[in-house]
């Protein structure tokens, strides 16, 4: 006398093809057929959470900037030395660019990275007051500059909170670099001749960038660096603060940004009618859009 029982899913019962119990007295044979529950697969979820999965080791991002620059210091050429107190209101009125253009481009595999971050501003300051021999002088500011380095990342994770869904993560590169400097100047007195130098340098760098979301589309960015240590300038630093909303284009991640900045320098080189001077800080709000890849 023998029983058999045979374990059919739920899911076949779900559609009616399984009776509780079906019992066949064919001789001396009972079969039974009972249900048994079967582990579905949930749905694969098509909404895409940070931090989730397989990331790539490949991360770019491009940013590009407006920045209302000011700038205030000593600058000086062929030995004459003007004292430049300029706001972005006076750059708006008396320069041939009203704004500094900047971008700037990282590229990290894994906790490695690599970046390039420029800019270019041609501003002037007119009647700035001189010795009463020469009178004012209009001071125009050609400026081409250029960061680099190699990056480590050496903070990385998720946040939590508020910040949970962020599309970016907690994260702390420290980085090493150069920052390449060509200033053109020209300073025209009222009384006198007008003077004209340029010169190019670099100065080394040190620095770190510091991320922190602190909501699902918000974020913090603070961005800062310093050198010269007197292989060029005496000194150079630069500090960048701004806040980021994220969302998409697409399947790209996105940003739009807004914050200050402000680089400075303290670079001096040559004497008489070969002196160059660069003393100088340029700051002013800063608003930019950042993709990544």
């Amino acid at each position: 006398m023998g029983r058999f029982l045979i374990r059919v899913p739920l899911a076949v019962c779900a559609i009616g093809l399984c009776p509780s119990v079906v019992r066949a007295q064919e001789g001396a044979t009972t079969l039974s057929v009972e249900p048994t529950a079967v582990a579905s697969t949930p749905a694969a979820d098509s909404t895409y959470k940070p931090g989730d999965g397989e990331k790539s080791p490949w991360q770019a991002e491009f940013d590009a900037w407006i920045w209302l620059m000011g700038i205030h210091g000593d600058v000086g050429a062929r030995g004459l030395v003007a004292k430049v107190q300029s706001t972005f209101v006076d750059v708006l009125d008396e320069s041939d660019s009203i704004f500094a253009l900047s971008g700037r481009l990282e590229l990290h595999y894994k906790r490695l990275g690599f970046f390039v971050d420029a800019f270019y501003a041609n501003i002037g300051k007119d009647d700035v007051s001189g010795p009463p021999d020469i009178g004012n002088i209009d001071v125009t500011m050609e400026q081409g500059i250029a960061d680099f380095g190699v990056m480590y990342r050496v903070l990385e994770r998720r946040p939590t909170g508020h910040a949970v869904n962020s599309l970016r993560d907690f994260s702390l590169d420290l980085y090493a670099g150069g920052r390449y400097s060509n200033v053109s100047l020209t300073l025209d007195p009222a009384l006198v001749g007008s003077r004209e130098k340029s010169e190019s340098w670099v100065d080394p760098i040190v620095g770190g960038k510091f991320i922190i979301p602190f909501a699902e589309r918000w974020s913090a960015q603070i961005n800062g660096d310093i050198g010269g240590f007197g292989a060029a300038s005496e000194l150079t630093f630069s500090a960048t603060g701004v806040l980021t909303y994220d969302f998409h284009i697409g399947s790209l991640p996105a940003s739009v940004m807004a914050g200050y900045r402000a680089i400075g320098w303290d670079y001096q080189t040559g004497s008489d009618t070969n002196q160059f001077a660069w003393d100088v800080i340029a700051h002013g709000l800063i608003f930019g859009f950042g993709i990544r890849f």
